[in-house]
C-alpha cells in the first residue's frame, strides 16, 4: 500500500508571503489568524476596502527602485519581480516562459505583447471575467472539458484565443459559475476587451487589448522587463 503526502491548500500562499503583497487578490488570506500573517491581512484589507477606487499603473514604463545599497538587494528585488510575476498567473512553468518570451524578443514593445499573450489565454479570461476564483479552478475546469470555444470544447490551458471567439461554458457547472461571480464582487472590473453575458454565461473576446486595458488589470506594478531579461540571456 502507497501512502500519498497530501499538502493543505494554505501551503501554497506561504510563497506569497515572501513577497508582503497579496498578488492574487485572495480574500481568503484576510481569515488567516497566525501572527506572521498579520502584515499582509491589513494590506488586503485595505485593499479590499478601497477597492471600488481604480488606479492606474502603466506596466510599460521602466521601474527604479530605490536600494541603499544597490549590489545587495539587487538580486531579492529582481528574484521577487519574477517571482510576483509567475504568480500572477498561477504559477506560470519556467519552460513556458521561456518560449513565449524567444517568440516577442525580436519586436519592438516586448512587454506589451508579453502581456497581451498572457491575457489572451483561455484560463486568464476565465479569471478577468470572474467566472472562477483562481488560476487553479480555470485550469480544473478546462482539463475536464467544461469549457468551450466556439462550440468546440478545449482542454489546453494555455489556448490563445482570437479576436471574436465565444468562450461558454457547459450547464453542468452554471451554478458554480454564478457563486463564484456573485462571491467575487466584480473587482477588478472586467476588462474592456471582454463582453461578458453573466445570464447565460458567455464570453465574447473583442482583441482589443490595448496597452491602457492591460494596466488596469494589476494593482501593483508588474516588473515585466526583469522577467523578459532573464529569459532572454538564459
Amino acid at each position: 500500500m502507497v501512502i500519498k503526502k497530501t499538502t493543505r491548500p494554505f501551503l501554497r500562499y506561504k510563497k506569497i508571503l515572501k513577497l508582503k503583497q497579496n498578488v492574487q487578490n485572495k480574500s481568503k488570506l484576510i481569515k488567516f489568524k497566525s501572527k506572521k500573517w498579520q502584515n499582509l491581512v491589513l494590506r488586503s484589507k485595505k485593499f479590499f476596502q478601497y477597492s471600488y477606487k481604480i488606479k492606474y499603473i502603466d506596466q510599460l514604463n521602466y521601474f527604479i527602485p530605490k536600494f541603499t545599497d544597490f549590489f545587495s538587494n539587487k538580486f531579492q528585488s529582481n528574484l521577487y519581480a519574477k517571482q510576483r510575476f509567475v504568480y500572477v498567473y498561477g504559477y506560470l512553468k519556467r519552460k513556458y516562459l521561456k518560449k513565449t518570451i524567444n517568440k516577442i524578443v525580436s519586436r519592438n514593445k516586448v512587454n506589451y505583447f508579453l502581456i497581451k499573450k498572457l491575457e489572451s489565454r483561455l484560463d486568464s479570461v476565465l479569471c478577468r471575467s470572474h467566472f472562477v476564483n483562481s488560476f487553479r479552478t480555470a485550469r480544473q475546469l478546462i482539463s475536464h472539458g467544461h469549457v468551450s470555444v466556439n462550440n468546440k470544447i478545449v482542454k489546453k490551458n494555455s489556448f490563445i484565443l482570437k479576436e471574436g471567439d465565444i468562450v461558454s461554458v457547459s450547464k453542468h457547472i452554471h451554478n458554480l459559475i454564478e457563486s463564484n461571480v456573485l462571491n467575487s464582487r466584480l473587482i477588478p472590473i472586467t476588462p474592456k476587451y471582454l463582453q461578458v453575458n453573466y445570464k447565460i454565461f458567455y464570453i465574447f473576446f473583442s482583441g482589443n487589448l490595448n496597452e491602457t486595458n492591460l494596466s488596469n488589470q494589476y494593482h501593483f506594478w508588474l516588473n515585466s522587463k526583469t522577467l523578459i531579461d532573464f529569459y532572454k540571456n538564459n
